[in-house]
Order: structure tokens, then C-alpha cells, then sequence
């Protein structure tokens, strides 16, 4: 697993959140994506957490780190798109 700093999580946040929020996350799973989060997992180091549901089952709320999810969606991994930031 891969921990980002705060300012890199803010950054991976609002990177992810207009390209992921409402969408399918996963077709197999019907993973509809309904917020992205920061999470901290160890003091001062944080994960990007996609919360959502699945569409054939409301009941229940996924929590799925965001590395599971940029390949699902054929998006810029998270070390790509702090590349490009320089951060």
C-alpha cells in the first residue's frame, strides 16, 4: 500500500474526485463511486479511499483504495499524477 503525505493526498483528492465520483468503478461488481476521501492510515500518512455501493446491493458500502481503483477506470496511476504536480 502506498501512503502519501497530506499535501499529496489533498492534491490526489481533487486530482481523482471530478474523473471518478459517479462513475462505475468496477463493471464485474457494478461499483458506483460516490466520494473520494482522505484517510489517515499512520500518523501523518494518508490513503485516498473511493467510498461508494454497489448498484445491485445499496446495503452495503465499499471503502477501496484508490490504486485499485485508477486501474479499473484506465486512469494516471497516483505516482504519474504527482509527477506531473512535482510534489
Amino acid at each position: 500500500m502506498t501512503l502519501y503525505s497530506l499535501e499529496e493526498a489533498q492534491y490526489l483528492k481533487d486530482f481523482y474526485s471530478p474523473k471518478v465520483v459517479n462513475q462505475i468503478a468496477d463493471k464485474k461488481l457494478a461499483l458506483r463511486i460516490t466520494s473520494v476521501e482522505i484517510e489517515e492510515i499512520k500518523k501523518d500518512f494518508y490513503d485516498i479511499i473511493c467510498k461508494g455501493y454497489f448498484v445491485n446491493n445499496t446495503s452495503i458500502v465499499p471503502k477501496v483504495s484508490i490504486q485499485s481503483i485508477f486501474k479499473s477506470m484506465d486512469l494516471d496511476s497516483p505516482e504519474v499524477a504527482l509527477q506531473r504536480r512535482n510534489l
